[in-house]
């Protein structure tokens, strides 16, 4: 058992596309832990930002958990359907464009979640810089990869980052202010468009380089 789990821990090391999959089962887990808690916050508080935002993280883990049992069970799979399984996912990923624009409206609107307090929201700050640091690392690294699904789930966790601005965003201004007047809107307003718009190119980027043809080449 301990000589398997150093094998495993140096395959972790040295392979980034094991790496990227085995990190990527963690993120699964998280945006199932996310989902419920928003869920409960969105029923227990009463508030629709949360509802809208465990959708989203809902979506997002069946996306993240369609990428990596394509893989685990790549060897029954041809490449061709393998293929339409990343185009399955890249659906899904479209969907979940159209669906941050009822969180985004909400904050525009000032329609805020519950109200946690300062220190939560500067720890919140703190881990989301990381988050996107590290996402944008990865996701340059993974251009080096010729495995789709390398590329897939590390434009997935830049956009789980680039969401959790936004949510940073209506947790700052909820600890922040009161009642959001017409510079906060219009900052809401040029910041929420500008994240939703990089989302999309993201995604388009994705679903072209799954378009153009180029290999699956699996871990």
């Amino acid at each position: 058992m301990t000589q398997r789990i150093k094998q495993l821990a140096k395959m972790f090391r040295s392979d980034y596309a094991v790496k990227t999959f085995i990190s990527s089962g963690v993120s699964l887990f998280l945006s199932i832990a996310f989902t419920l808690y928003n869920g409960f916050i969105g029923i227990f508080y009463g508030s629709v930002w949360n509802g809208a935002i465990s959708i989203y993280y809902l979506l997002l883990a069946l996306t993240r958990g369609i990428t990596i049992l394509a893989v685990c069970g790549k060897k029954s799979k041809e490449d061709r359907s393998l293929r339409r399984i990343s185009v399955l996912t890249h659906i899904i990923m479209l969907i979940i464009n159209e669906a941050l624009i009822i969180p985004i409206a909400m904050l525009i609107n000032g329609d805020r979640s519950y109200d946690f307090g300062m220190i939560p929201a500067i720890a919140m700050a703190t881990y989301t810089t990381y988050r996107i640091v590290m996402s944008v690392i990865h996701y340059r690294k993974s251009g080096r990869s010729n495995n789709l699904f390398v590329k897939t789930l590390r434009t997935i966790n830049l956009i789980d980052a680039s969401v959790a601005v936004l949510t940073l965003q209506n947790t700052m201004i909820i600890a922040n202010a009161g009642e959001i007047n017409e510079d906060m809107r219009l900052l809401c307003i040029a910041s929420s468009t500008a994240i939703w718009l990089f989302i999309v190119m993201l995604t388009l980027i994705s679903l072209f380089r799954v378009r153009k043809g180029r290999e699956l080449n699996q871990p």
